[in-house]
């Protein structure tokens, strides 16, 4: 293995996950439709880039949690995911065949 790619992870990436000058950082995959948000959101408030959509996104989401504007949100979701579980339950649920 020649001594690029050992530095690299031999993978063609580097090891340091696109860190520059020793910055910290990490890369994630957005798919299609959570570009189109980071866009809108982006456009919307006039930020430079999806990585500051994506802090201002969590400022925003947190500043929200803690003044408890989020609670009714929360709660349906809560609701939502309890039904999710009893449907999937169910379905995995033996069933008495009456021949």
């Amino acid at each position: 293995m020649a001594d690029q790619d050992r530095e690299q992870g031999g993978r063609g990436r580097s090891r340091q996950g696109g860190q520059r000058d020793g910055a910290g950082g990490f890369r994630i995959r957005l798919s299609d439709n959570e570009l189109q948000a980071a866009r809108t959101l982006q456009e919307a408030f006039q930020l430079r880039s999806t990585v500051a959509v994506l802090g201002f996104s969590l400022r925003t989401m947190a500043d929200l949690l803690e003044q408890g504007a989020l609670d009714e949100v929360i709660s349906q979701q809560q609701q939502q995911r309890a039904l999710q579980l009893r449907v999937r339950v169910r379905a995995q649920e033996p069933r008495a065949c009456w021949d």
